[in-house]
């Protein structure tokens, strides 16, 4: 679901609940003083449905990138210790397993940018130096 969908969803939520409200069809112990409950609860579902579409979108996405198709060209042992490496250095959160998922993509990410190295993970070779980078 892109951010717009998303921004529709939250607005026709919060009109639908804002009519209910104006126009009496909600219980008694559901207006007044419990207003600001319905809408903050509209609030939470918007900013949770928001939170699990931008998941999605990136697990898909980090998974087509150079620095994902370089990672799976790596030896077994070479993607472990390059997910060692990012763990002891605070980058990974999980365990080192050498597979790529969402926490390899968000600490090679992290690294990258920490480092001044963002534009090496937009191709295969700069993916490759970005790698190297991290075991040498």
């Amino acid at each position: 679901m892109s951010v717009a969908a998303t921004l529709r969803s939250t607005i026709l939520l919060a009109a639908a609940a804002a009519t209910a409200l104006l126009n009496g069809s909600l219980p008694a112990e559901a207006r007044g003083k419990d207003v600001a409950k319905v809408l903050l609860g509209v609030a939470a579902v918007a900013v949770v449905a928001h939170e699990l579409s931008d998941h999605r979108e990136r697990r898909v996405e980090s998974r087509d990138t150079a620095v994902a198709r370089a990672f799976g060209d790596l030896s077994p042992l070479a993607r472990r210790s390059i997910e060692e490496r990012l763990g002891a250095w605070g980058y990974l959160r999980g365990r080192a397993d050498g597979r790529w998922d969402d926490a390899t993509y968000e600490a090679v990410r992290a690294f990258a940018v920490d480092t001044g190295r963002t534009r090496n993970m937009h191709d295969y070779t700069g993916a490759m130096f970005l790698y190297e980078a991290m075991v040498s």
